[in-house]
């Protein structure tokens, strides 16, 4: 699995990226709309997930007033 995306920054609706599987030929391109907000309710049973910011990179760090 290869994942290119947009670096981290504090516009929360901005996130650009592509989703390359080893065994599929194509790119599944990913936007703001593939993520999932912390304490969402998910009615399907599963779901796949990959962690992509993580600690200060996270967008509530970055929009955070206090230092890190």
């Amino acid at each position: 699995m290869k994942l290119d995306y947009t670096l981290p920054s504090n516009d929360t609706h901005d996130f650009n990226g592509h989703l390359k599987l080893n065994k599929d030929p194509k790119r599944e391109i990913l936007s703001i709309d593939n993520f999932i907000p912390r304490g969402a309710i998910n009615m399907s049973g599963w779901i796949y997930g990959l962690v992509v910011y993580a600690g200060n990179d996270t967008k509530i760090m970055l929009n955070s007033i206090y230092p890190r």
